[in-house]
């Protein structure tokens, strides 16, 4: 399915005063009385930080278009330091999504997570498909939470170029091959699985991980989106997926997802 400097606009690339953007709001902050900075996610720009002037206040109907994991068509106008969205349109709500707290929970992760990959101004249009399709799998009243967010974050390490190696030792390159039922040292450092050998030089980063998951993952890595709701993992498995993936994005990025604490707090409630 298709879809930092002084000024990270595209206003430099065009004489006109005006532009239009489609993009997935990725967050927003309220900025002065009325105002608020919103990031959105473009096809042909990247990721911007414009203003919405008045955003917050009770009569505009303009904030609501820029509500974080809104998909739309934007108005902007370039200013000197901030660019300004003036009009909108929804495309896609993602309604679905909006009405249950836990799939909210789950996306605005997937957002967070989205943020913290991207540079300023730098397009990424395979992401960005990439997020939408994950979207709208999420808007689903029977989607799988867990397995989509689980899914994603593989294939985003992967178009990022921060995919783990799962086959054979990051450090020395001798095939490893895992299997069901073992485990296997696994480096954060080192960028994926160890070999016996490699892993005794190693102290910080390190964890087993069983060949179930390093299985799970490698083949996430070859089917697309539209296939996620088709896999079938099992609680255990999951929940490996989920520790591991954490804790190597948490090395990768080193900084922390903001948006976790709201999901871990979601789910906690729910349960």
């Amino acid at each position: 399915m298709s879809y930092s400097s002084n000024n990270n606009s595209p206003s430099n690339l065009t004489r006109s005063s005006h532009y239009r953007v489609k993009g997935l709001v990725l967050k927003h902050r309220d900025m002065g009385e009325s105002d608020r900075l919103v990031t959105v996610f473009t096809r042909e720009h990247g990721k911007l930080t414009l203003s919405v002037r008045g955003a917050r206040k009770t009569k505009t109907k303009l904030g609501g278009h820029l509500e974080p994991l809104v998909y739309g068509d934007y108005l902007i106008i370039r200013g000197r330091n901030l660019d300004s969205v003036i009009q909108g349109q929804i495309i896609t709500p993602f309604k679905i999504i909006k009405n249950n707290l836990r799939k909210m929970a789950e996306c605005i992760y997937l957002a967070d997570l989205v943020d913290h990959f991207l540079q300023d101004a730098d397009p990424q249009p395979r992401i960005l498909d990439l997020t939408l399709d994950a979207l709208h799998q999420q808007d689903n009243v029977n989607s799988n939470g867990d397995l989509i967010i689980r899914s994603f974050e593989i294939k985003l390490l992967q178009e990022t170029g921060f995919s783990p190696v799962l086959t054979s030792c990051a450090d020395c390159g001798i095939d490893v091959n895992p299997i069901k039922n073992q485990k296997y040292p696994f480096s954060a450092a080192s960028g994926g699985l160890l070999c016996l050998d490699c892993s005794r030089s190693h102290s910080n980063w390190l964890r087993s991980i069983t060949g179930d998951t390093l299985l799970a993952m490698n083949y996430i890595q070859t089917v697309s989106v539209e296939k996620f709701s088709e896999l079938t993992l099992g609680i255990e498995l999951l929940s490996e997926l989920e520790s591991v993936s954490r804790w190597y994005i948490s090395y990768v990025v080193d900084k922390p997802i903001e948006a976790l604490v709201f999901l871990d707090q979601v789910r906690h409630s729910l349960e």
